[in-house]
């Protein structure tokens, strides 16, 4: 149903938003490439969704959304929007790892998944990047109105 809506997701961010949160975590990559939601709203739906603990069962779909994430900003395919906008996307992915570490408590020598963590960390530093560069960017545009 959602895949034959996705001009509605291009006009009304709330459906967009709600066809995040209605998606199980196991489709969220597929939905993404269909209906191409902002930075945030992928951080809030991930975070949201993520589990307690991160097992062999659902470790390779964390790991496929972190990498969805990841391949999004280094493509840059998200909109830069507000340095407040920006802010809240680097304060969510550090939650989001937070949540993630808690997760990857080994309960034994065969359920360690320390690949999900560093991925985890290389995603905020990747959303650090782009809090940064777009900031930086802000402020030379200031600058020449300063100046002219």
């Amino acid at each position: 149903v959602m895949k034959n809506n996705t001009h509605l997701m291009k006009v009304d961010t709330l459906s967009l938003r709600s066809c995040l949160y209605l998606m199980p975590l196991e489709e969220l990559v597929e939905c993404c490439k269909s209906i191409n939601p902002e930075l945030l709203d992928m951080l809030y739906a991930f975070y949201n969704k993520t589990v307690v603990e991160i097992t062999s069962t659902n470790a390779q779909t964390v790991t496929e959304i972190l990498t969805h994430i990841q391949e999004h900003l280094i493509e840059e395919k998200y909109s830069p929007s507000t340095q407040t906008y920006r802010k809240e996307c680097l304060a969510t992915a550090v939650l989001l790892l937070e949540k993630i570490c808690k997760g990857v408590k080994p309960s034994s020598y065969t359920q360690n998944f320390p690949d999900i963590s560093v991925a985890a960390m290389n995603l905020v530093a990747s959303v650090s990047d782009f809090f940064h560069s777009h900031k930086e960017q802000e402020e030379q545009a200031e600058d020449k109105d300063a100046k002219g």
